[in-house]
């Protein structure tokens, strides 16, 4: 029998985009699926839409995010997990779509070498206007490519073995990260393990409208979580006594972009980041490096 595939979808107030994300699901030429819905509390009907589309699939699963976890989809997706039962793990987002052949793509490309996971390529679209990607997956130097933003893994990019999350990666997203938590998550990922294989083939279409989070965040906000990610990050290199090449100019370059944010928008929290992004940076980089990344 095919491997069960446990997709999990974080749901806050998607009533009127949601059908389209699972009908996509429900085409799948991979049948052998489960989909965990958590629902962050939605108030505009999205809980009580979903309780009655998923009637006629008892792959869709329905639960309501505890009370006593953090609202957000980190603390969603973490959930979600400790309720998927499936030999593999796809996260994915309540607006996006997959393409038809996206989990059997993503099943023979794991299983063809044992692979802790596997990703592929994505595209956006606005309205019915599709904007074409150029996203880097494929790196010889992952980790300080992904750190330098050259390699990209977005949300429902990857497909994960069960295993590997629960054995090796062990803490999945950070509830406290509004944003950047996906980063921080896939950089502790690419750190614990360079086994997965590209897929080169645009497998998730991403949904651009007026509620996207990205668009309703401000700069600053942005800025001090994509601060909080990095500085986790650079925390989790020095706890493993490891080391990046801080000579790239792209750590230069950053940290002098947010020293002249917070200057420009009179934030002392975006000051005070980047002075603990700077001494962390330096931190990791004096330590007696046990390997270099």
């Amino acid at each position: 029998m095919d491997a069960l595939v446990s997709i999990v979808i974080p749901v806050y107030n998607r009533k009127d985009l949601i059908q389209d994300t699972l009908e996509s699901i429900l085409n799948q030429t991979y049948t052998h699926w489960e989909c965990i819905l958590v629902d962050d509390h939605s108030n505009d009907g999205t809980f009580e839409y979903l309780a009655s589309y998923i009637k006629s699939d008892q792959r869709f699963k329905l639960y309501s995010r505890p009370e006593s976890l953090m609202k957000g989809g980190p603390s969603c997706r973490n959930y979600g997990f400790t309720q998927a039962k499936g030999e593999y793990i796809q996260w994915f987002d309540s607006d996006d779509l997959m393409h038809q052949d996206m989990l059997k793509l993503k099943v023979q490309a794991i299983e063809s070498g044992k692979h802790d996971y596997v990703v592929c390529l994505m595209d956006e679209f606005e309205d019915k206007t599709t904007i074409e990607k150029s996203y880097q997956i494929h790196s010889k130097r992952p980790v300080l490519d992904y750190f330098c933003n050259k390699l990209f893994f977005f949300t429902p990019g990857p497909l994960f073995s069960r295993t590997f999350l629960q054995e090796q990666v062990v803490d999945l997203f950070q509830p406290a990260l509004r944003r950047h938590q996906e980063w921080e998550f896939y950089f502790r990922v690419i750190v614990t393990s360079l086994n997965y294989k590209p897929i080169d083939k645009v497998l998730i279409h991403r949904r651009i409208h007026k509620e996207s989070l990205s668009k309703k965040i401000k700069v600053s906000e942005s800025a001090e979580f994509y601060l909080k990610s990095r500085i986790l990050a650079l925390q989790f290199l020095r706890d493993k006594r490891l080391s990046i090449n801080s000579s790239n100019s792209f750590f230069s370059k950053n940290l002098k972009g947010f020293f002249l944010l917070s200057i420009r928008k009179g934030s002392f929290n975006v000051l005070k980041l980047t002075l603990a992004y700077m001494f962390l940076m330096i931190e990791v980089n004096l330590l007696e490096k046990k390997k270099v990344l």
